[in-house]
């Protein structure tokens, strides 16, 4: 790669602003620690539009904005595609855990998961018993695997209405279970 030009530092310098405006527009809720990250990559998107343009062109703001949003999106696309790889890594659940004698990885997930479920059961059930009327027909139906639509035309309601009754049961519920 080749150094850049006085020329071509002074349109860097001049238009650092240029990369936290494109930023802001395009990564509004990155953590301050991945910001700090963005804006080495954008600036390094404005220093390969310094090299890049030519007057004759066009406006160096518009050059600039792209090939910042470029090299972000860039390195996003390259991080989503790390975390696809770290997931295609399999592992047995037979395997012996570190630290753990004769413990295998799916003796503690099979552990865990039948006792958050068998809770999940017990409080869904006493919640449910808690309802009466309309409200308790809109569950049963919905827990029938019924659609909002569905359970509207047996209830004789719209399906609007079904989603905001739905809204509240649940709510209702949630409040219940973590009170």
């Amino acid at each position: 790669m080749r150094t850049m030009t006085d020329e071509e530092r002074r349109l860097v310098e001049e238009n650092q602003k240029l990369v936290y405006f494109t930023l802001r527009k395009i990564i509004w809720d990155a953590p301050a620690a991945e910001w700090e990250d963005y804006v080495q990559l954008g600036m390094m998107g404005l220093c390969y539009a310094a090299m890049a343009w030519r007057p004759e062109k066009g406006t160096f703001a518009t050059l600039a904005s792209r090939c910042i949003e470029m090299e972000v999106r860039k390195y996003v696309r390259f991080q989503r595609q790390a975390c696809r790889d770290k997931r295609k890594e399999a592992f047995s659940l037979d395997a012996v855990m570190i630290d753990h004698d004769n413990i295998t990885f799916g003796e503690v997930l099979m552990a865990d998961d039948t006792m958050e479920e068998k809770l999940d059961v017990l409080f869904a059930r006493e919640a449910l018993a808690g309802l009466k009327g309309r409200d308790k027909q809109m569950m049963d139906l919905m827990l029938e695997g019924k659609t909002q639509t569905q359970i509207g035309n047996a209830l004789g309601l719209s399906q609007s209405y079904v989603a905001r009754c739905l809204q509240r049961i649940t709510r209702q519920i949630r409040e219940e279970v973590c009170a």
